[in-house]
């Protein structure tokens, strides 16, 4: 890249954009899949830098209303607190404090009190009430048998392949000799991992030979 005239700075970039569209991608989940095929490389480092992991899932709501990526420009301005999630102009006089308690009132309504408990931890660490939602449909979702509780959806959600590999490396060197258990567990996950997959290429290879 450096032979064709990139900057440093410029690789930099484009590196973290292709990391967090594979993190995107990584999710297995339709909306987080289409925001990353549409979005371009500023789009994508400016998800990837905030410090605001909503904003991600704001943009996907918004890529699903308006059929297209919110601009770059957008996208800062939320940053910057000049526009609200769905990115337009803040409005900062016609929301009387009130009215955040009615718009939150729905959320309790069939809750039960571990479930709000839940809910209120979650809502001390910053998710919304919008956010979530979203976490339960993740839970709920038939294709993330793994993701069983509103924090392991959360965790997942919020952080990325690398993130959480580093917290398991992190782990492994705390326990020293006693992180046998972990290490055991890494080489099951492995270990089924790789036998799906064998499974799959199998059933594949008889398919084709069934077609064919």
């Amino acid at each position: 890249m450096h032979d064709e005239g990139w900057s440093d700075e410029v690789i930099k970039n484009n590196v973290c954009a292709y990391r967090y569209y594979r993190h995107l991608l990584d999710k297995g989940v339709a909306p987080w899949i289409e925001l990353a095929e549409q979005s371009n490389p500023t789009q994508l480092m400016t998800m990837a830098r905030s410090d605001k992991p909503e904003l991600t899932y704001y943009a996907a709501a918004a890529l699903k209303k308006d059929k297209k990526v919110t601009s770059t420009k957008k996208l800062k301005g939320y940053l910057g607190g000049h526009l609200n999630n769905k990115f337009e102009p803040s409005c900062r006089r016609s929301s009387p404090p009130k009215r955040k308690t009615t718009s939150e009132t729905p959320v309790f309504t069939n809750m039960s009190p571990e479930e709000r408990d839940r809910y209120n931890e979650m809502k001390r660490l910053g998710v919304s009430q919008e956010q979530y939602q979203h976490l339960e449909n993740l839970v709920a979702n038939d294709n993330l048998s793994l993701i069983k509780d509103i924090k392991t959806a959360h965790t997942w959600h919020t952080s990325s392949v690398d993130a959480c590999l580093a917290v398991i490396e992190q782990e492994l060197q705390v326990r020293g000799k006693h992180g046998c258990a972990v290490e055991l567990r890494l080489r099951e996950i492995l270990h089924n991992f790789s036998d799906r997959l064998d499974r799959e290429v199998r059933n594949e290879s008889l398919l084709n030979s069934i077609l064919s």
